[in-house]
C-alpha cells in the first residue's frame, strides 16, 4: 500500500496534470482557459450571491476576461486585480470602461492604466461582496489548486486584514467541468471556495471567511509585492 503524497506534491501533481503554461517563456504553469468559460460566466451571472453583489473583486487571468466584463454590465464596481498582483487593485466602474473597448481594456496590462489604482493604506476600499478567482483543479468541498503562486488565498487575505469583506462574503471559483476532481490536498492557508461555477453546474459549499493573517511565513515574492508591503504596515480590521 503506497503512503499518501504530501498536500504539496499532490497539488504539484494535479498542477502538471491539468495546469496550462505561462503566455511568456519561464513563467511556469498557470490556471488554464476552458472553452466553456463565457457560458460559465453566464452561469455565475444568474445566481442570487451574484445579483445581489455590488462590489466585485476579480483575479486577472484571462479566464476570467467575460466575469470582469459582466460586472460593469451589470453595473457592479469592479475591484480588479493586475496581473501577478505587481501593480495591485484598481477599482473600476463602468462609465471608465466604454462598452465596445471592454474585451481589451479589462485585460492584462491594460488593466494598470484603467481605473483608479488603490494605493494603500491612503486608499479606501469598498467591502468586497464577492472574490472571482481561476483554479487549476477543485473538489466539491471547494478546496482549489491554483497556479502555485499562491495569489488568490493572498488577496483574500489581505482583504480579511483590511475588513473589506462584505456581510455575505464569498469566493467564487470559475473552472471547467474536467477540472473537477474528486479530492484536493487542503493546507491551512488555503481560502477555497464558496461556489464551484463551471459551464453546466454550481456547486455551493459553506466554508468560514478567510482568516485576517499577520502576513508571516509569505514566500520572497509575496513579501516583495508593493501590496503586501503597504497593507502589512496597517493595522488589522476585525470588525
Amino acid at each position: 500500500m503506497s503512503e499518501k503524497m504530501h498536500p504539496a506534491e499532490a497539488k504539484r501533481a494535479l498542477r502538471k496534470r491539468l495546469a496550462a503554461p505561462g503566455e511568456q517563456e519561464g513563467a511556469g504553469l498557470r490556471c488554464p482557459r476552458f472553452e466553456g468559460e463565457g457560458r460559465a460566466a453566464q452561469r455565475l451571472r444568474g445566481q442570487p450571491e451574484y445579483r445581489a453583489a455590488r462590489v466585485v473583486a476579480v483575479m486577472a487571468e484571462p479566464a476570467l476576461l467575460q466575469v470582469r466584463i459582466n460586472c460593469l454590465a451589470d453595473k457592479k464596481l469592479l475591484v480588479a486585480g493586475t496581473p501577478g498582483l505587481k501593480q495591485g487593485l484598481v477599482r473600476v466602474s463602468g462609465d471608465q470602461a466604454p462598452l465596445p473597448s471592454r474585451s481589451r481594456v479589462l485585460r492584462g496590462g491594460s488593466l494598470v492604466t484603467l481605473g483608479a489604482q488603490l494605493h494603500f493604506p491612503q486608499a479606501k476600499l469598498e467591502r468586497v461582496d464577492l472574490l472571482v478567482v481561476p483554479a487549476v483543479a477543485a473538489d466539491p468541498a471547494g478546496n482549489l489548486v491554483g497556479d502555485g503562486r499562491g495569489l488568490s488565498d493572498l488577496l483574500a487575505a489581505l482583504l480579511a486584514r483590511m475588513g473589506s469583506l462584505g456581510r455575505g462574503f464569498k469566493i467564487v471559483a470559475l473552472l471547467d467541468d474536467a477540472q473537477m476532481v474528486e479530492e484536493v490536498p487542503s493546507q491551512a492557508w488555503d481560502a477555497g471556495a464558496n461556489l464551484l461555477v463551471t459551464p453546466t453546474r454550481v456547486l455551493r459549499v459553506e466554508r468560514p471567511s478567510p482568516p485576517a493573517p499577520e502576513l508571516k511565513g509569505l514566500s520572497g515574492k509575496l513579501v516583495g509585492l508593493p501590496l503586501v508591503q503597504a497593507i502589512r504596515g496597517m493595522k488589522p480590521v476585525t470588525s
